[in-house]
């Protein structure tokens, strides 16, 4: 399978959308006390566009011939401004889906690499981002791609008081 990365543009949406709505289901299924499956991608046409004109954001898309098949987001972020803190700027992974049928065939691997590359072009000093407990797919991938755990959030659920 021949597979391009590159960066999106405002033509690929509609097929972008699917896949943020797949993304969606897949965290409103897992935890619905979090997350609301939506009729409509919150990923709007403004949304993309931002990213698009951003010189601190990226988002590059994989496609095979002429469907696309996955994207990553990635934006340049920095930590609170705390004295403890060192001051640096990271790129952070907002998002990154590859469609189901096509997992396992190395294109995550792809798109990550290409948002290294990004990152070290820009300067950056590492990448994070967010992986959901319940996701152990997706941890099993970003630890095979070099990625270490930094912090765990917890969370206790409450009982409300009769």
């Amino acid at each position: 399978m021949d597979i391009t990365i590159r960066k999106a543009t405002e033509k690929d949406y509609p097929e972008l959308a699917k896949l943020y709505d797949e993304l969606n289901t897949l965290h409103s299924k897992a935890l619905p006390h979090l997350f609301v499956k939506l009729s409509k991608t919150p990923q709007d046409m403004a949304y993309i566009r931002s990213i698009l004109k951003s010189k601190d954001a990226i988002l590059f898309i994989a496609q095979s011939g002429e469907e696309i098949i996955g994207f990553i987001e990635a934006v340049v972020m920095q930590p609170p401004d705390h004295p403890e803190a060192v001051k640096r700027n990271y790129a952070y992974i907002n998002d990154i889906c590859v469609k189901m049928e096509y997992r396992r065939s190395a294109i995550g691997k792809k798109l990550v690499e290409t948002v290294e590359k990004w990152a070290i072009e820009s300067g950056l000093s590492e990448i994070q981002l967010n992986v959901w407990d319940f996701n152990k797919r997706g941890m099993a991938f970003f630890e095979n791609s070099g990625f270490k755990p930094l912090r765990h959030i917890m969370e206790k659920k409450l009982k409300k008081q009769a």
